[in-house]
Parts: C-alpha cells; structure tokens; sequence
C-alpha cells in the first residue's frame, strides 16, 4: 500500500521517551517487507524548512500522521530543570524509558486533541503489528 504525497503534514513519532512532533511536506508512505518484519511502514518525508529528504522505518512504537502543519507539541519528556547549584543544572526525563505510561499519555493528549478540533488523521500505526502487517 503506497498513498500519495500529502504537500503539509505532521508526524507524531515515538521513541523510549514519548512522541517528537515533525512538521514536514512531502509525505509518503509506504509498507514492505524489512528484516523480520512483514509490513514495516516506510515513511519518507522532508523537515519543515530543509532540503535533505528523510526515510524513517517504523518497526517499533507509534505514528501518527496529521494532514496539515501548527498541530501542538505532545506532552514534554522532561521535567523543568533542577538549579544544583550556581554551576550545575540537572534536566531529567519525567519517567522511564519504555516505560508505557508515554503511550498512556500520548494517546490521551490525542485524543483530546482530536475531539475538539478538526483535525485529519492520514495514518495511525499506534495499534499496528510490524511483524504480521495488521
């Protein structure tokens, strides 16, 4: 399955420590065959503002795609920075890595987000098993 290049679109993608948000144009996706997995999803996509395409393959943890750009920032990964002293400044993720409670989180700030605006989902790989393509 390819789709077509979508001109404006915003990635929500996972890592051990919560969701980054991508704004990037032209996007597109696609699933193949990639080491163990089935149907890993190829996206390939360029950074709001540069030129270099981007080829993520999602073999673990989530995407989320938006149609369009200015989408909020998912809930932040670290807590606010702790002053040790007049040298040191220690900044801590708020939990730990893998930890599912992220995904806890983002899929309840989606859906909040979702609900009370308009806003278009293009792929959702949240419940996506890489490894049997469904």
């Amino acid at each position: 399955m390819t789709n077509k290049q979508n001109e404006k679109a915003t990635l929500y993608l996972a890592d051990l420590w919560g969701h980054d948000r991508i704004e990037a144009s032209n996007v597109s996706w696609s699933f193949e065959k990639y080491v163990e997995f089935q149907k890993a999803a190829r996206v390939e996509y360029t950074i709001r503002g540069k030129r270099k395409r981007k080829t993520a393959m999602i073999t673990t943890g989530s995407l989320v795609i938006l149609d369009g750009w200015g989408h909020p920032e998912p809930p932040p990964r670290y807590s606010p920075p702790e002053r040790m002293s007049a040298q040191v400044t220690v900044l801590a993720t708020r939990r730990d890595s893998c930890d599912p409670e992220w995904q806890n989180e983002f899929d309840a700030f989606l859906h909040d987000y979702l609900e009370g605006s308009k806003a278009c989902v293009l792929l959702d790989l949240r419940k996506y098993d890489q490894r049997k393509g469904d």
